[in-house]
């Protein structure tokens, strides 16, 4: 079974402020194959901009993070890192 992550499973993984949710979204990526949208992607650099005060780097920084992870399947994986690269050099999210 593969599972498709959803926004709060991706700003459960990055920020990891739940004592509860964020280690089992870790749980659940380390343990499955998953499945990470673009839309899913880009909700999460608009929830940690808009509600955790994060940087467009910190949005970069995370989105890298969950890439590069093994059991991660990327949609368009080519146009995300670069999209993740152009954020990393100053591009708006």
């Amino acid at each position: 079974m593969r599972y498709s992550l959803d926004t709060n499973i991706l700003v459960r993984l990055v920020v990891v402020d739940h004592p509860t949710l964020s280690p089992a979204a870790a749980d659940l990526v380390r343990n499955n194959d998953c499945h990470l949208s673009v839309i899913a992607l880009a909700e999460m650099g608009y929830v940690l901009m808009s509600v955790y005060d994060a940087t467009i780097q910190d949005v970069a920084a995370g989105a890298r993070k969950i890439v590069a992870l093994p059991t991660v399947e990327v949609e368009n994986a080519v146009r995300v890192l670069k999209a993740v690269q152009a954020a990393e050099s100053g591009m708006d999210w």
